[in-house]
């Protein structure tokens, strides 16, 4: 190697976890020949070899990886999850792949199956961990994928927390936590003074201001905690949930369109000539196909079709 070399740690065995961490202070490009001398001739020769060359070289840390990634110890996610329809999870890196970290690397070091690497600040040393972590190999790290959060005005029980009388908003730093979901929540909805949420088993729940029916939940109160919606809506999948202003729109994954909410400005005028719709209910538009999308606004409401 002509490049200088920072820090080298290579583990596990050549069959299937081996990986290499390495950190230059150079650029460095590859150049593959032939590992054949002049007059001689072993077993192996034909075999190619990498010699990484820098070529205009300026004292700059960077982190290469290579070997086996499907255990995500090279640090590199579109790897092990791709990020485009069209690639494949890579099993292998066979050449030297850049990492790009925000921080100045200062030391790497490889166990079978993760990787640690380390920089030296002013104030504090920070460490970083990356791949298998069964033994808690990497650290202890809890999910946070199932969690909501709310935060901001609740007067009316809108961030699902109980309402209490007299508190004060401007520059509040308290953030609760959601909770009284079945399943995972996909998809969140902020209306005026209410919140709908939407389950990845497309049910529907909500809380907050509820004098217009917005709420869906049958009556015209205030909840604070969510709820989950019936009417039309028992039994369906729920894609997607729209809102705005006091109007709630919902829409299946078989195209149908459910309404709730404010119809002051005939909204839901296809099922109703009242002002307020205080459960969901089917919208039986006709001649539009399968509707894929909704939108609210606050005198009127839109879709779009397949």
């Amino acid at each position: 190697m002509s490049c200088r070399l920072r820090d080298l740690a290579l583990c596990g065995t050549m069959r299937r976890a081996s990986y290499l961490v390495l950190s230059f202070n150079t650029k460095f490009m590859p150049v593959r020949h032939l590992a054949t001398a002049v007059g001689k001739t072993k077993q192996g020769d034909d075999l190619p070899t990498f010699q990484y060359v820098g070529r205009k070289p300026r004292r700059k840390d960077r982190v290469f990886v290579w070997g086996y990634s499907y255990t995500g110890a090279l640090g590199i996610p579109s790897f092990v999850v791709p990020d485009t329809g069209r690639k494949k999870p890579k099993q292998y890196q066979l050449t030297p792949y850049r990492l790009d970290m925000d921080e100045k690397i200062s030391s790497a070091a490889c166990g079978y199956g993760f990787t640690l690497l380390s920089s030296k600040t002013s104030d504090v040393t920070k460490v970083w961990g990356m791949g298998l972590n069964k033994d808690s190999q990497i650290g202890f790290h809890r999910s946070r994928r199932d969690r909501i959060f709310s935060i901001g005005n609740n007067s009316y029980g809108q961030c699902a927390r109980k309402i209490v009388e007299g508190e004060i908003y401007s520059e509040s730093q308290l953030i609760h936590r959601v909770n009284r979901f079945e399943s995972r929540v996909v998809q969140v909805e902020c209306g005026q003074d209410h919140s709908l949420f939407r389950t990845e088993q497309g049910e529907v729940y909500s809380c907050g201001w509820g004098a217009d029916g917005q709420t869906g939940l049958g009556h015209y109160n205030v909840s604070s905690k969510p709820m989950k919606l019936s009417g039309d809506l028992a039994g369906v999948n729920v894609v997607q949930v729209a809102t705005y202003g006091d109007s709630c729109l919902a829409v299946s994954s078989e195209g149908n369109v459910y309404g709730w909410g404010n119809s002051e400005y005939l909204q839901f005028a296809s099922i109703t000539d009242l002002a307020q719709v205080n459960v969901p209910r089917l919208l039986p538009f006709q001649n539009v196909g399968k509707v894929k999308q909704v939108v609210c606004g606050g005198t009127s409401c839109a879709l779009l079709n397949g």
